[in-house]
């Protein structure tokens, strides 16, 4: 995980309500869990799923199950007050069904917080643009690339194919807010680094069960 990544989510979550109940969905056994983030270190439980066999026992302070997001029945519904999930949804081909169980175990009024790769509105179109120039000016660009101008203002650059075994979504900012997040409120969208990379929180509305808090 990217340094940055982890300070967006920190930022994120430390501007909440300390969670108790505490879920990563797509975890990893690495030091580089967002489990670890000084804002739920207090929390009474915190759980670790994800599809690496070494997460089994991993840690004693955390409980592991190894398990795909798209079912997650082990989890009653509103089982958890804040639910992290980061660089995982690219990599499901059903990210649909993940996200769906995302929204379901996350409690009324919980938060639920996810990274994905973005292409972004502008996403670095000025290194192109000054790029495609000079290419242009050595007259090395191909004949249906006329204008250097228009094809660096068609493009944005994005996180490049990285398979964990397999890669198949970018999420545009859009897609995070109205798709991934649909029927929560939304409480922050970031994108960030080059090629973006867009973290958002969203809290799921309904009544707050002061008894699970």
């Amino acid at each position: 995980m990217h340094p940055k990544i982890f300070e967006t989510f920190e930022t994120v979550i430390r501007g909440l309500p300390e969670p108790q109940r505490v879920l990563e969905v797509g975890a990893g056994p690495s030091h580089a869990t967002l489990l670890d983030i000084d804002a739920i270190r207090f929390a009474t439980r915190r759980v670790a799923v994800g599809l690496d066999e070494k997460l089994h026992g991993w840690r004693a302070d955390i409980e592991t199950h190894i398990a795909n997001a798209n079912a997650l029945g082990m989890f009653p519904e509103g089982a958890f007050d804040m639910v992290l999930c980061n660089s995982m949804l690219e990599h499901d081909s059903r990210f649909w069904l993940s996200v769906a169980e995302l929204r379901r175990v996350t409690a009324s009024q919980g938060h639920l917080v996810i990274g994905v790769p973005s292409f972004g509105r502008s996403g670095g179109r000025g290194r192109w643009l000054r790029a495609l120039r000079s290419i242009g000016r050595l007259g090395l660009l191909p004949q249906h690339m006329v204008d250097p101008v228009d094809a660096a203002m068609a493009s944005t650059p994005v996180l490049r194919y990285h398979g964990f075994p397999d890669d198949y979504y970018r999420f545009s900012q859009n897609a995070v807010q109205d798709v991934l997040l649909e029927g929560f409120d939304l409480v922050s969208c970031e994108e960030v680094l080059s090629p973006p990379r867009v973290v958002a929180c969203g809290r799921k509305p309904g009544p707050l069960n002061s008894g699970t808090r």
